[in-house]
């Protein structure tokens, strides 16, 4: 089960963090022993487990199916419990980002971005550029989290090794999205191709050098391939061919 972390300040569903695990914890304690199918969860449940009124309730259960925690049962009325449900239940809280932290985490990122693209070369994207938006704009010392947007661009031909073989587009985004996110968990990572949906204001915190390709690979083989021959062709005063160093 994916250990979750829920952070103070930031709403999880709507409510605050220590309200939402003290009622998805009594929901758990309610179907507890229960198998799955035969532990219905209603709006009214929630509106009782959450203490909420009825429009927090229905508020809160939009929300839960939503973000998959709930799913929709044989009845119209009726919902099931998700794995994601037991994960945010049992969810570890953490205090708030400090800001003095968060710039430590902007560099950190920063140079993982420099190794994803020097190193992956079996990765068919490289990270262009990583944005920072969200909290981190405000003149707030903590934050509930660092919002990190990732503008990818394909791989230089290149850069690549042509002997390897490449991860499709949707696993290399995947990985560059896994390995920035494990950084910390207070980080929230999105990748893009372009910034036109980045939300302002935001900050540049990483741009990639200039990645003009090298010569593409066949011609460099080309080119020692011909020197090669030329060498070989060539004979000492003796009529003996000069040796390859």
């Amino acid at each position: 089960m994916t250990i979750r972390t829920l952070v103070l300040q930031r709403l999880q569903f709507g409510l605050e963090p220590l309200a939402f695990r003290r009622g998805a914890t009594r929901v758990l304690a309610r179907v507890a022993g229960r198998p799955r199918e035969e532990a219905p969860v209603t709006a009214e449940d929630l509106r009782q487990d959450f203490r909420l009124d009825a429009a927090g309730a229905e508020a809160l259960l939009r929300a839960l199916v939503a973000n998959r925690l709930l799913e929709r049962a044989n009845t119209t009325s009726d919902y099931r419990l998700t794995e994601r449900f037991r994960e945010f239940a049992l969810a570890r809280i953490v205090p708030p980002l400090q800001r003095a932290r968060a710039k430590r985490l902007i560099e950190r990122a920063g140079m993982l971005a420099g190794q994803i693209n020097a190193k992956w070369t079996r990765n068919p994207f490289v990270i262009a550029m990583i944005a920072v938006s969200g909290s981190y704009m405000s003149r707030s010392k903590t934050l509930p989290e660092l919002s990190l947007w990732l503008i990818v661009r394909r791989r230089p031909p290149g850069r690549a090794r042509l002997w390897e073989p490449s991860s499709s587009r949707g696993d290399g985004a995947r990985r560059i999205r896994e390995a920035v996110r494990s950084l910390s968990s207070y980080i929230v990572v999105r990748v893009v191709t372009d910034a036109e949906p980045l939300p302002r204001p935001f900050t540049v915190a990483f741009r990639a050098d200039d990645m003009a390709p090298p010569p593409p690979i066949f011609g460099v083989l080309r080119v020692w391939g011909d020197s090669v021959r030329r060498r070989i062709g060539r004979h000492r005063s003796d009529g003996r061919p000069v040796e390859l160093n």
